[in-house]
């Protein structure tokens, strides 16, 4: 995802600097500005950030450039609820954008069209079947936080109505429930 936002970011004529101490990548054209360490990083001062690290290091993230007038954070934003709020406390008054490019899709359109134009179905079912162990990387969270863009897609399809009132992981993480 951090490779499509700096080509987004480059497309629109924004100056692109990087931070990513793992991976430089001196050979990307559209990157300008490359830094291996957060305090070279922080000495452009940023307008905006977006955080497209693996998902274990995304609270800290927030934390530590809480500063920047603008975050955008890829999901999740924690792998837990404790992770999550610890950074928050100083963010409090910050607006945390996600974003869910799954709505953009033209099928999903029409389909969210149908039921604006013949009201919400009685019942629904959706299924997604994915493998955690076979997802690039192994700093994720549970499928309930790494899932949420088909979560999203439900409730945008079904439109407001739509109420959960629980979730449960199966005991061996690869299965859960949305009720």
């Amino acid at each position: 995802m951090g490779r499509r936002h700096v080509a987004t970011a480059a497309r629109l004529g924004h100056d692109v600097h990087v931070y990513d101490p793992l991976a430089p990548d001196d050979n990307n054209p559209q990157i300008a500005h490359w830094h291996t360490t957060e305090a070279t990083a922080k000495r452009c001062q940023p307008e905006a950030v977006v955080i497209a690290s693996p998902a274990s290091t995304h609270a800290a993230l927030l934390w530590a450039w809480r500063e920047v007038p603008r975050l955008f954070c890829e999901k999740p934003l924690a792998l837990s609820n404790a992770d999550y709020w610890a950074p928050r406390k100083g963010l409090v008054d910050r607006e945390v954008a996600v974003g869910y490019n799954l709505r953009f899709i033209p099928h999903v359109q029409e389909m969210r069209a149908m039921v604006v134009a013949h009201g919400m179905p009685t019942s629904a079912h959706a299924c997604l079947r994915c493998d955690p162990a076979r997802w690039p990387g192994h700093q994720y969270a549970s499928p309930l936080l790494e899932c949420s863009h088909e979560i999203d897609l439900v409730r945008y399809v079904l439109g407001g109505g739509l109420t959960f009132y629980g979730a449960s992981v199966s005991p061996s993480g690869q299965t859960w429930d949305l009720i």
